[in-house]
């Protein structure tokens, strides 16, 4: 296997997958999906955000919902 088929399997720091391949969403989508990955990027190193995480799962998911 040649190196460029190994680093396609890891996207570089706009998303593209080797010269090509990529996400593709719709240019009008373009600016909700940069302010989600903006969010997450603050998120995940935020302890607040962590533990209220974590008390999520212990005490809601998997639960019956009202339904």
């Amino acid at each position: 296997m040649s190196d460029s088929k190994q680093t396609d399997k890891v996207p570089d720091n706009r998303g593209f997958f080797g010269e090509y391949g990529g996400r593709f969403v719709p240019p009008q989508l373009e600016s909700v999906l940069k302010e989600v990955e903006d969010a997450y990027l603050a998120a995940r190193n935020d302890p607040k955000f962590w533990e209220e995480y974590r008390e999520l799962l212990k005490n809601y998911v998997g639960r019956p919902s009202p339904l």
